[in-house]
């Protein structure tokens, strides 16, 4: 047995394929995979190392001469496809299936802006707050719209829609659908009852004072002058003079 014949015998074991699975995988036919492992005048051609390279991502050097680490680095067009076939194999909706639908779906303006912005993340100087430098009302803002961007997103996902089906059932495009998942999109409140309208979702908008602690009493049991029984229907105590919110 040469010794190409012998690491091709190691590729095949440490592959868990079965002969007709190793043939149809080097598009070969089974009596020729036999031979290969079980006689040791079998010269395998060029062709068909190349092709074992390919499929199971070995160095050509290593196969041919033994030379240094069998397995192949993945380049980046491996990496992808590696990915993707993860993806699939994986919890349908995860975060990765979602995000990579969202990749597809972007038009060349929106990868020029996520490009900006992977940019200014690759850039920017290193903080403990992320949020250093921003305004409370710009946290606030970005917080607000991720919310209803994933509640939107959730909601066609619940109802079993593509973001071209939801596109049409809305009467919008595919383009706008995807801008409303994006996490930054500013809607209008007259877009968010449009949507509401047509999802079965609520939209609660409201203006209210921050609570101010002077406004507010303590409200306590009386335990000294109270008994259990008035207690338990409910009778209370306010007391004045505290200045704080009761609880």
């Amino acid at each position: 047995m040469n010794e190409i014949t012998g690491r091709i015998r190691e590729v095949f074991e440490h592959s868990g394929k079965n002969q007709s699975e190793l043939a149809r995988c080097l598009k070969v036919t089974p009596s020729y995979i036999w031979k290969l492992l079980n006689k040791d005048d079998v010269t395998p051609s060029e062709r068909f190392i190349d092709d074992i390279c390919e499929k199971f991502q070995i160095r050509k050097e290593w196969l041919e001469h033994g030379d240094g680490n069998p397995e192949r680095p993945l380049d980046r067009q491996d990496e992808i496809a590696k990915l993707t076939a993860d993806l699939f194999k994986g919890e349908k909706n995860s975060f990765k299936e979602r995000l990579i639908f969202a990749l597809a779906n972007l038009d060349e303006s929106e990868w020029e802006l996520l490009e900006k912005i992977a940019e200014k993340i690759a850039n920017a100087k290193k903080s403990n707050w992320v949020s250093e430098g921003i305004s409370k009302s710009e946290v606030k803002t970005i917080v607000e719209l991720a919310k209803i961007s994933a509640q939107i997103e959730r909601c066609r996902l619940d109802m079993g829609m593509t973001q071209q089906k939801f596109a049409e059932y809305m009467g919008v495009t595919q383009a706008m659908v995807s801008k409303w998942e994006s996490r930054e999109y500013n809607f209008t409140i007259r877009t968010l009852n449009e949507i509401c309208q047509k999802t079965n979702l609520k939209l609660f908008v409201s203006l209210d004072k921050p609570c101010v602690k002077s406004d507010y009493n303590i409200v306590e049991w009386e335990s000294e002058k109270v008994g259990k029984k008035r207690r338990d229907n409910g009778y209370l105590r306010l007391v004045y003079d505290k200045g704080a919110i009761a609880y």
